[in-house]
């Protein structure tokens, strides 16, 4: 009683401090929107964020930020989740600029720039709630420990990233497809290799559990105990 008591109010104080962090990371990102709008510098940071985007190295790694937020999820903190999409959102601007950008580069970039800023249209609105619904199902599916299901979602939002990208950037977007398939190849053979190991810790787990060993041993030990005395005689 003692330990489920101790574990029970662990597992409260866990949680609080999750949701904390997750209010508090989330205030810290509002108030420096508020802070870019009122100053008026929007547009300026946009632009340097832009240049660095064109960066190959950011079209490798955004794919990549799949692992942390399955991982956040499969652990439900939701401030990993919080921090990784923060983390996604701003990881466009973390390489220096390019000294050369190739020219497929650069019509892909100018294409999203203009979906991204221009107004809203069905087509944009089907996009966005296709986006958002795909990163939702990605935690909700290792939320619930369903690596299988993960995978499927995983490998939805990829082809539709893939497909948005040579669709409504009528051809641009060819120039990510190399990025887009390593990533995806990265992140599907990682959750493969995280089902394979629970397969086997689960093989070893009812392997070595005393119930079955229970189960099967009386049956196993009573026919020799039994025999063994009416041998004898």
């Amino acid at each position: 009683m003692t330990r489920l008591g101790s574990t029970d109010a662990t597992t409260g104080i866990s949680r609080r401090t999750d949701l904390m962090l997750t209010a508090a990371v989330l205030a810290l990102f509002l108030i420096a929107g508020a802070v870019l709008a009122v100053t008026g510098t929007t547009t300026q940071v946009l632009d340097w964020a832009w240049e660095r985007h064109a960066n190959i190295l950011s079209w490798y790694i955004r794919p990549l930020f799949l692992l942390p937020l399955a991982f956040f999820a499969y652990r439900r903190s939701l401030a990993g989740i919080v921090l990784t999409l923060i983390a996604l959102a701003t990881s466009m601007a973390w390489f220096p600029a390019p000294e050369r950008v190739q020219p497929e580069v650069a019509e892909f970039l100018a294409f999203e720039r203009d979906w991204l800023t221009s107004g809203m249209t069905p087509e944009k609105v089907l996009s966005w709630s296709f986006a958002f619904v795909g990163l939702a199902a990605l935690c909700l599916a290792f939320w619930k420990r369903s690596l299988a299901y993960g995978l499927v979602v995983i490998t939805t939002l990829a082809l539709g990233k893939m497909a948005w990208g040579v669709i409504e950037g009528r051809g641009t977007g060819w120039a990510m497809l190399i990025p887009a398939i390593t990533g995806l190849i990265i992140c599907n053979g990682a959750v493969l290799y995280a089902m394979r190991r629970r397969i086997h810790r689960s093989a070893r787990e009812r392997s070595h559990d005393p119930a079955d060993s229970a189960s099967q041993g009386p049956d196993a030990e009573s026919l020799p105990t039994m025999a063994g005395p009416r041998g004898l005689r």
